[in-house]
């Protein structure tokens, strides 16, 4: 854009000059004469491209946004947790430092949607994920696995630790009030916990041993913290 204006602006000097004898290219009255129109001309042109430019910019920002983003809770989502969860596995085990992940699983959720409707259902998803999101700073993040299923990462974390933080987030969603129709509805999470190990190889290793924890949560009655074995 700005070679094509100053090729413009060139020509339209030189042949300028050649038509009035009695300036030369080199006059600067000449060149300012000549170039202040076409300069005034390309303005807008040029003004528009960079505007285009700056929305294409933004645009491609907010793409990648809500490619990372759960649509419902506005919390990270799987591809984010999954990518995340993978590149702090690997550092962790870079540096022999804790790592640990918890799979949360609202308990019962099929019963609030079929009892409320699904309104209701999305609205308790949101609310979970406030309390994950209060909960869960510093280097910990909680993302959106699927359906009422989160996951929280737990950086530098020990066994001990993590199944301290995991319970400090079951105890939050436990006391936190919510309301259905205007009336209180107990809201309860079972949780899985799996810690970094020498058995897992790759991120999805180890959440998937937090899983199978979640399920020994569930079976042993839910609204509690189960550890992975390691």
């Amino acid at each position: 854009m700005f070679m094509i204006a100053g090729f413009m602006v060139a020509r339209a000097a030189y042949f300028g000059a050649m038509a009035r004898p009695g300036l030369t290219v080199l006059d600067p009255s000449h060149w300012i004469n000549t170039a202040t129109p076409l300069v005034l001309a390309a303005l807008p042109v040029v003004g528009t491209t960079a505007f285009l430019l700056m929305c294409s910019e933004r645009i491609r920002r907010q793409w990648e946004l809500a490619a990372a983003t759960d649509y419902l809770t506005g919390l990270p989502n799987r591809r984010t947790i999954m990518g995340t969860g993978e590149a702090r596995f690997n550092a962790a085990r870079r540096s022999g430092a804790g790592f640990a992940v918890a799979v949360l699983d609202i308990d019962h959720f099929k019963a609030v949607n079929d009892r409320f409707g699904h309104d209701t259902g999305d609205a308790a998803l949101q609310h979970i994920a406030g309390i994950l999101t209060r909960e869960c700073r510093g280097p910990n993040m909680a993302g959106r696995q699927g359906g009422e299923e989160f996951v929280a990462l737990f950086e530098d974390a020990s066994g001990s630790q993590a199944s301290l933080a995991a319970e400090r987030l079951r105890r939050a969603v436990e006391a936190a009030e919510f309301l259905a129709d205007g009336a209180p509805v107990k809201l309860s999470v079972s949780i899985g916990v799996g810690v970094i190990g020498a058995q897992d190889a790759q991120f999805a290793d180890l959440l998937r041993r937090a899983d199978q924890a979640l399920l020994a949560a569930k079976a042993c009655g839910r609204n509690r913290v189960v550890l992975s074995g390691v």
